[in-house]
């Protein structure tokens, strides 16, 4: 659970309950600038694949450089058994997690479903992104982003992954057989989708620097992670351990 507070300076205050302590209290982070979010209407904003938010929220910064430009920028401390950090825009539907309050941010997720967040995160207020996508995309579009528009503008897929009839066994052998075998395709370089069901498909352009999440054929979630350059991770083979999913 996540209680969140902004004091007279715009800065947010929480306290979380953890498996262990029941109560700890919460970063305060962090240098959020004004009494509300610099973007109160995100539908004028473009994300850019392999940047995201051009001068805004952009990968390589630091958080402390995000909530400046952000101003709304809260934070969560996980539970020790966890670790890490939970970041959260929500004014841009944006989030991402990372070990350490200091590092550079490697991905950005924006939410594109207003129905998922008003009902499963209600307390943190996040509004679904209705900006665009490389001026391309209409994020705000009736109706969601379809899978067709995603290959009409990215290109058609290299590889399908089918892991369909191994999703009750998730995380089972033969599901990480095909899972890493799908991450290792994305790592080379090949756009790829992964079907885990109707509710859950994946399409990877790693060259472009961009995921998408989809559920039904529509798109709910963008992921904007660095852009993979065919070549340059060859002579460094990934572990099984760096390839499975966030959970």
């Amino acid at each position: 659970m996540n209680l969140l507070k902004a004091d007279n300076h715009g800065v947010y205050h929480g306290k979380a309950v953890t498996r262990k302590t029941k109560t700890c209290l919460l970063v305060c982070l962090l240098m959020t600038v004004g009494c509300g979010p610099r973007f109160p209407d995100n539908s004028c904003l473009t994300i850019t694949p392999g940047v995201g938010i051009a001068g805004i929220a952009e990968l390589g910064n630091t958080p402390q450089d995000i909530a400046l430009h952000t101003r709304d920028l809260v934070v969560r401390e996980f539970s020790e058994d966890i670790g890490g950090y939970g970041f959260t825009i929500p004014s841009l539907g944006a989030r991402w997690m990372q070990e350490t309050l200091t590092e550079q941010v490697s991905y950005i997720d924006f939410q594109l479903d207003s129905e998922f967040l008003r009902k499963h995160l209600p307390a943190e207020n996040i509004r679904a992104f209705r900006g665009s996508i490389n001026g391309q995309l209409d994020c705000g579009k009736k109706g969601g982003l379809t899978r067709f528009d995603i290959i009409s503008v990215f290109g058609s897929l290299t590889k399908t992954i089918d892991l369909s009839s191994n999703v009750d066994q998730k995380y089972g052998k033969e599901f990480i057989t095909k899972y890493v075998a799908g991450r290792s395709n994305v790592m080379a370089g090949r756009s790829v989708s992964m079907f885990f069901s109707c509710d859950h498909e994946i399409l990877f352009y790693p060259t472009n620097g961009i995921e998408f999440h989809l559920r039904s054929n529509v798109v709910y979630g963008v992921d904007i992670v660095r852009r993979l350059h065919p070549g340059v991770l060859s002579h460094t083979p990934a572990t099984n351990e760096s390839l499975m999913p966030r959970r």
